[in-house]
C-alpha cells in the first residue's frame, strides 16, 4: 500500500464513558499473542519482529483525537449518535505505514476498557479512497475486549459493517468536497 488508508471506528458507548476514555492518558499495552499474530500476518518491506507496542505521547486520548481532527489534511471527524449511543471516528487520510498505526491501534484497543460488557463494535483501516480491497487492520470489540484480526481483504469483514463504513465515509468525503466548490 502506497496511498494513505482511511480509518473508520464505530463503537457503542455512553457519553460518560466516552468522556472518561478521552480524558485518560495513553498507555502502552503489553505485547501479547494478539499483537504478534496480527503483526506476523502483515506483509511489508524490511519487516522486523514486533518487540514493543508504542502508544501516543500525549496528555490524553482526547488530545490525540482533537489533533487528528485539527489537521485539515486528514479529513477527520467524530460524531456521536444520541439515539444509538454510538461513537463514530473517521479519518479519510490516516496512514500507509504499519509502524505509524501502532499507537492508534493501542488507543483503540484501550477503548474496550470503557465499553459495556455486551457492546460490539468495529475499527478498521482500509484503502477506502483507492480500490477498497486491502485492509491494514481490523479491531473487533466484544465482551469488553478489542481483538486484532488477521484478515487482509475487505471481503473478509462483515458486509453490513463495510456497507455502513463506505456509506458514511463517502458522505463525509462529499461534504468536505462541497466545502471547496
Amino acid at each position: 500500500m502506497a496511498e494513505l488508508s482511511s480509518l473508520y471506528v464505530k463503537v457503542p458507548i455512553s457519553k460518560e464513558q466516552l468522556q472518561k476514555f478521552k480524558k485518560s492518558r495513553p498507555v502502552a499495552p503489553a505485547l501479547n499473542s494478539n499483537w504478534t499474530n496480527w503483526w506476523d500476518s502483515r506483509e511489508m518491506y524490511n519487516k522486523q519482529p514486533l518487540q514493543v507496542v508504542q502508544s501516543y505521547h500525549a496528555e490524553s486520548y482526547g488530545q490525540v483525537i482533537q489533533e487528528i481532527i485539527d489537521e485539515r489534511f486528514t479529513g477527520a471527524q467524530e460524531t456521536y449518535d444520541e439515539q444509538t449511543k454510538t461513537w463514530y471516528f473517521m479519518v479519510l487520510q490516516f496512514s500507509e505505514n504499519y509502524h505509524e498505526i501502532i499507537p492508534m491501534i493501542s488507543m483503540l484497543k484501550d477503548l474496550a476498557n470503557y465499553l459495556e460488557p455486551n457492546a460490539k463494535g468495529l475499527a478498521i483501516l482500509y484503502d477506502f479512497m483507492w480500490d477498497r480491497l486491502e485492509l491494514m487492520f481490523e479491531v473487533n470489540y466484544q465482551d469488553k475486549e478489542a481483538k486484532l484480526t488477521t484478515v487482509h481483504r475487505i471481503g473478509e469483514v462483515d458486509a453490513q459493517e463495510m456497507e455502513e463504513a463506505n456509506r458514511l465515509l463517502e458522505s463525509w468525503q462529499q461534504f468536505l468536497a462541497s466545502q471547496y466548490d
